[in-house]
């Protein structure tokens, strides 16, 4: 299938695109589309098992901001009360308001009507109709001051997609009262075949061809909206063109162990929702993929079974931008309070596969199966898959995740290589770099993202080599942050695997420009993690703490928190510092980090009180 070029606005470099992006969307302004019937595509079974808190506050948390679904400005970063402006999308330029305190992402996070699911699902529980009024309210709102290729909430396919989607559930949610409102069904099949074309005529594949999880997120909205859209003549060709991107992105940005590509377990997370929906709406209609492609979707499932801990925590390694498609378990309006669990993924691989994920986490999200469609299980021997064993220590080398595991710890390392084939989208400079969770609760954690595009600095902050759980030298500091944009990363470091077994691990780092070689070994036993620090010269050791390990005691030798303490063998000293924690997107904690300061040897003996 040939697949045209999508070149964002922001990045143009030549003339010609910019002109060839001006020509289509002038073309699609004069496009005449007229409302169709709408097909309900999402089934699903009578609510039994969900969450009885059901908020009677019409209200919704962006980014730790509360947001009144009664009266919503939809251009608006509530943080820095910046309004873009309604401009037509050819003309915008969005990095002009890059590195000024702006962050477009709470204007797209506003559009991409996650409340709206919840709306929904509070209505199929309570039969109350409030929470379908605020949802048409919000919808015929969202439309009026939107209006089609005018605006930043119509700049990226990637946003215009996952709205599809939040819509076209939530009115397969709300479809027995959708079907009887003929006004609304005429406004809002106009404003999907809109997004539909839009997306059709710019899926977003950057220079050289590479796909992201962007375009991922574009096909997967095409092959919703296409279903959905099945009385228009493109329907056919839409569906087509969503099921051939899949099948092409599942190829191009999964590695043979089942790891995305980006460098970052938030964008696994991300684009196995994206991959996983898809199916189940595929399915539910009776459209099947190649069984490469589902091949590959367990395989992604196993890796997920392979780093959550047992409480189901995920570790936050790469950029998290707190990005999902559809969000089914909401507590208090906020999707935010549980962000790092990512047990429900194991719920949502079993509806898919006849299989059960075997994970250190026995949790099971019994809340969201009520909200999907009944689907065909894929039969695992017949893709001929031999299941990984997941829940003990295992190694993905090919995506550079290496985890030891035993009764009491959950322990990753991170050697991811540098994402999307080599560009640096979404990971951050941490090869060697470690998480580590006790008994389900993280207690050595990675410190995040919190923004993009609002601060330079603080973004390179967030994924500088020295910020992780790292060995490093005053050189690593050094580092030209010029030489990288938001999205990209060079090549600073690499590694080799010396060592590894289900209780051992060995890892010799390389920096660039600095001949001494680096060493790291970890040592896993019932009730203690042993890290070794090596280096012919003066080094520093870092740990960053999570906000719930509290700090009792402390000598020279030793340290004892809440949860476990720590023996130290050195040359040096330490030093205790605040450092900022952002658990989701838009958000700081502040907690604490120990720097150890040690020449040649550092021995750390981490023994568990939990």
């Amino acid at each position: 299938m040939r697949v045209k070029r999508f070149f964002k606005i922001e990045n143009y470099k030549f003339g010609l695109e910019k002109l060839l992006y001006t020509y289509k969307i002038k073309k699609l302004e004069h496009l005449k589309i007229e409302p169709i019937k709408v097909s309900y595509i999402w089934p699903i079974s009578s609510v039994q098992n969900y969450n009885v808190n059901i908020f009677p506050n019409l209200s919704w948390s962006i980014f730790g901001h509360r947001v009144d679904l009664d009266k919503i400005e939809w251009h608006k970063d509530y943080v820095s009360e910046f309004v873009y402006p309604k401009t037509r999308v050819y003309k915008l330029k969005i990095d002009q308001w890059f590195d000024k305190g702006i962050d477009i992402k709470f204007p797209w996070e506003l559009s991409r009507f996650y409340f709206a699911v919840s709306l929904g699902q509070k209505y199929l529980i309570t039969k109350d109709e409030i929470y379908y009024n605020t949802f048409r309210s919000l919808v015929l709102d969202w439309i009026n001051e939107n209006p089609f290729l005018y605006g930043v909430n119509w700049l990226s396919t990637m946003e215009v997609a996952i709205r599809s989607i939040n819509w076209i559930v939530s009115i397969n949610l709300f479809s027995n009262l959708v079907k009887n409102d003929e006004d609304f069904q005429k406004t809002l099949s106009q404003s999907l075949l809109q997004h539909a074309e839009y997306i059709h005529s710019f899926p977003e594949i950057y220079e050289n061809g590479l796909t992201t999880n962007h375009t991922t997120a574009g096909y997967s909205g095409l092959l919703f909206l296409g279903l959905s859209l099945k009385a228009h003549p493109k329907s056919k060709l839409w569906i087509d063109t969503a099921i051939n991107g899949l099948e092409r992105c599942i190829r191009e940005q999964i590695a043979e162990d089942g790891v995305d590509f980006e460098g970052s377990i938030p964008y696994h997370r991300l684009v196995l929702e994206m991959f996983a929906y898809s199916v189940i709406v595929a399915s539910a209609q009776n459209i099947k993929l190649s069984g490469e492609f589902y091949a590959t979707l367990f395989k992604m499932f196993e890796y997920t079974s392979a780093y959550i801990d047992k409480s189901g925590n995920a570790p936050q390694v790469g950029d998290n931008d707190s990005g999902r498609l559809i969000v089914f378990s909401v507590a208090d309006n906020n999707p935010y309070i549980s962000e790092h669990d990512h047990s429900y993924l194991l719920s949502l691989g079993e509806h898919l596969f006849d299989y059960k994920f075997r994970s250190q986490s026995l949790n099971r999200d019994n809340i969201i199966l009520n909200y999907l469609p009944r689907v065909e299980k894929v039969n695992i021997d017949e893709l001929l898959i031999i299941p990984r064993k997941t829940d003990h220590s295992i190694s993905f080398k090919e995506s550079g995740s290496y985890f030891i595991k035993n009764t009491n710890f959950s322990f990753l390392l991170s050697c991811f290589p540098i994402g999307q084939n080599g560009k640096g989208g979404h990971n951050h400079l941490d090869v060697g770099s470690f998480t580590l969770s006790i008994n389900g609760k993280p207690v050595i954690v990675d410190p995040g993202t919190f923004t993009y595009t609002t601060n330079k600095s603080v973004r390179d902050k967030f994924r500088s080599y020295s910020y992780h759980n790292m060995l490093y030298t005053p050189e690593d500091e050094k580092i030209d942050w010029n030489e990288n944009d938001f999205w990209s990363l060079r090549k600073y470091h690499d590694f080799a695997l010396e060592k590894i077994n289900s209780e051992e691990i060995k890892v010799n780092i390389n920096s660039i420009g600095d001949k001494i070689n680096r060493r790291r070994e970890f040592k896993l036993k019932e009730n203690v993690l042993s890290v070794e620090d090596f280096y012919e010269g003066c080094f520093f050791s870092r740990i960053n703490l999570h906000p719930d390990v509290l700090i009792i005691d402390q000598h020279r030798d030793k340290i004892e928190f809440n949860n476990f303490d720590l023996n130290i063998n050195y040359s040096g000293g330490y030093k205790i510092v605040d450092y900022d924690y952002s658990p989701c997107y838009g958000k700081v904690i502040k907690s604490k980090s120990v720097i150890f300061t040690s020449n040649k040897f550092l021995k750390l003996l981490l023994y568990t009180k939990l």
